[in-house]
């Protein structure tokens, strides 16, 4: 299983992941952090939901862009040394998205059968 995965590693896929990992993490902390704290005041609503929008953001984009700017997309995204945690945590998103896809081929090349 991992020599098979090593050996069609798609960097723009995992560059998909990272994005949708980004976006998921940004948009489940804001609304942590929202449910969390009851007096919250204007300032900290308006960052929580800057925050949320860049997670819709990046989570859109990790689904949307075409692939020649995905990786710049990712590069942009992970310049923080804080990143290694988001691309260890995106790894789990990989696998999902690569059997997808998998599955999706195995599908389109039934069907032209």
């Amino acid at each position: 299983m991992a020599k098979e995965l090593l050996s069609t590693f798609d960097q723009t896929l995992f560059s998909r992941s990272y994005l949708v990992t980004v976006g998921l993490l940004l948009i489940s902390i804001s609304i942590l952090i929202l449910s969390a704290i009851e007096g919250i005041d204007s300032t900290s609503y308006v960052l929580l939901s800057l925050i949320f929008v860049l997670g819709l953001l990046s989570l859109c984009v990790g689904f949307i862009v075409s692939k020649s700017k995905i990786d710049a997309w990712a590069a942009a995204f992970s310049k923080h040394e804080i990143s290694i945690i988001v691309i260890i945590l995106s790894v789990p998103t990989y696998l999902v998205m690569y059997k997808a896809r998998q599955a999706l081929m195995r599908i389109r090349n039934s069907n032209h059968i």
